[in-house]
């Protein structure tokens, strides 16, 4: 490999080191012999154990290259923040996916800085054009926005290792047996997207108002933001669905059959959140339901 492209890929891997957050960059070896390819049945490999990378390079093109580092990159991230697993490489593991998705954005958002990634010889700034997203929207139970709004509204997981992003979708009336049970932020996306990198994620399983491939789905991930989603600036409101007065909150086979809910929310904690929007000034309505 050339001296051009290799200072190329040191200021790829720079680059990643920054967008991800790693903390230290494992060791990262180029490799020439195709018995590597032949060997792993892939491009790369990523080895937590010994802490290293190999990518397999010659005769590729440099931006596939950088891709294939970027993947492995990912996983070396990931495994900084434990949420490497035994069967976490299986493909459609969503360890694997969020590798895929995340070296495509990095390789894209790079490549709009330096494109002597795709062989051009001159480095270029891209252009500051603010996307237009419109809104977006995040559902969530009442007791979990309670503390979503003492974090100051900050989005994140307890479970970065099977779910290591922060989903919004286009579909304000998404239902599920579960979403008439919570509550729905409206965000500015346009606004969140001056902070946050979106990433559109197409879900192929049917259910929560999707048809078979639903690409409503905008995903932030956690990998490249480990502190959350501050969606506090690009709130625009919070609505709760009215409580069905027809519900005995004492008597589970009121609501066992009932439209509204299938497992109804605590009582409390909507009362508690109500009380807790008017105390904060946070705009909020409450609607019959999600349309």
């Amino acid at each position: 490999m050339n001296q051009n492209n290799l200072r190329t890929i040191k200021r790829f891997v720079e680059y990643c080191k920054e967008e991800l957050n790693i903390q230290t960059l494992p060791d990262i070896k180029l490799i020439a012999d195709k018995n590597f390819v032949t060997t792993y049945r892939s491009f790369g490999e990523y080895n937590p154990n010994q802490n290293s990378i190999k990518v397999y390079h010659k005769g590729r093109n440099l931006a596939d290259v950088c891709r294939s580092l970027a993947h492995e990159l990912v996983h070396h991230r990931q495994n900084e923040l434990d949420m490497i697993y035994n069967t976490a490489g299986e493909t459609g593991s969503e360890i694997e996916n969020e590798a895929n998705a995340m070296a495509g954005i990095l390789m894209r958002d790079f490549g709009k800085l330096d494109v002597s990634v795709y062989g051009l010889e001159e480095n270029i700034q891209a252009l500051d054009e603010r996307k237009q997203v419109g809104n977006l929207y995040h559902f969530t139970s009442y007791s979990s926005l309670i503390q979503i709004i003492n974090s100051g509204f900050v989005l994140t997981t307890k479970h970065k290792d099977i779910q290591p992003y922060v989903s919004f979708t286009r579909n304000k009336s998404m239902y599920s047996d579960s979403i008439s049970t919570q509550a729905r932020l409206t965000i500015d996306g346009t606004k969140l997207t001056d902070k946050y990198k979106l990433s559109p994620h197409a879900d192929e399983k049917a259910g929560y108002g999707r048809s078979s491939v639903d690409e409503s789905e905008e995903r932030v991930s956690l990998l490249r933001y480990p502190k959350g989603v501050d969606v506090s600036k690009s709130l625009i409101e919070v609505t709760l669905r009215k409580i069905n007065p027809n519900i005995d909150w004492d008597d589970p086979d009121s609501f066992q059959d009932s439209e509204d809910f299938v497992e109804p929310p605590s009582l409390e904690d909507y009362n508690t959140l109500i009380n807790l929007l008017k105390k904060k000034n946070i705009p909020f309505k409450i609607v019959d339901g999600y349309k």
